[in-house]
């Protein structure tokens, strides 16, 4: 099933320091409303999504990154906002949260039982990210919609860091926020926090943190 996108066209690339203007915020919220897809900078690198409660957001990434197998993360600008996401949160989070929030680090938690089965693709978890610097938190906040975090790539190929690369591999996208080229970067840590203690899915940065967390 195809899905077009909603602004035809070149996609609408902003630099980092324009999101300080309320249109353009107002502007990115409607179009996000209307299931655009938007490249944005995180602090590992850059991040495909669009409205994570939108299914269709969903099927145009799946076919973007050429995959439908796994379900997608999402993104958010305030630790808070889990609550709404998770059934539980546990006590290690609520003890821990300001190392791992905002920073390199994707949490797995239990899915609140009012998420939708197909934005979990049958599951019963939720991955959590709040990414550090240059994460647009403060326009995200203002403009109030959970994106999903999902690395802009080809299914099998190595995530994309520079917005020139993003451009023309990517050319239907809807939005670009440009950060310009991002460091090389192995990725956020996953940590599933489904049972205690904590299990370490994946490693990638933040490993001091994880040290001292006591999960390397």
């Amino acid at each position: 099933m195809k899905h077009s996108s909603p602004r035809p066209g070149r996609p609408w690339v902003i630099p980092l320091a324009d999101l300080d203007t309320p249109q353009t915020r107002a502007r990115i919220k409607g179009l996000l409303s209307d299931g655009a897809l938007i490249a944005y900078p995180t602090d590992t690198l850059y991040g495909l999504g669009g409205d994570f409660f939108n299914f269709g957001v969903h099927q145009r990434i799946d076919e973007f990154k050429e995959r439908s197998d796994q379900p997608y993360s999402v993104a958010l600008w305030d630790p808070g906002e889990i609550t709404f996401l998770a059934s539980s949160i546990p006590e290690w989070f609520h003890s821990h949260s300001r190392k791992v929030f905002p920073g390199p680090f994707t949490l797995v938690f239990p899915a609140s039982a009012h998420m939708s089965p197909e934005l979990l693709r049958g599951g019963s978890t939720i991955a959590v990210r709040v990414p550090g610097e240059p994460f647009p938190r403060k326009a995200m906040a203002r403009i109030g919609i959970p994106l999903v975090s999902t690395s802009i790539n080809r299914s099998g190929s190595p995530p994309l860091k520079d917005p020139a690369r993003i451009l023309k591999q990517f050319p239907d996208i809807d939005i670009l926020i440009d950060a310009g080229p991002l460091p090389a970067s192995r990725g956020s840590t996953i940590i599933d926090l489904n049972s205690m203690p904590p299990h370490v899915i994946r490693k990638g940065e933040g490993l001091r943190v994880l040290a001292e967390l006591g999960l390397s």
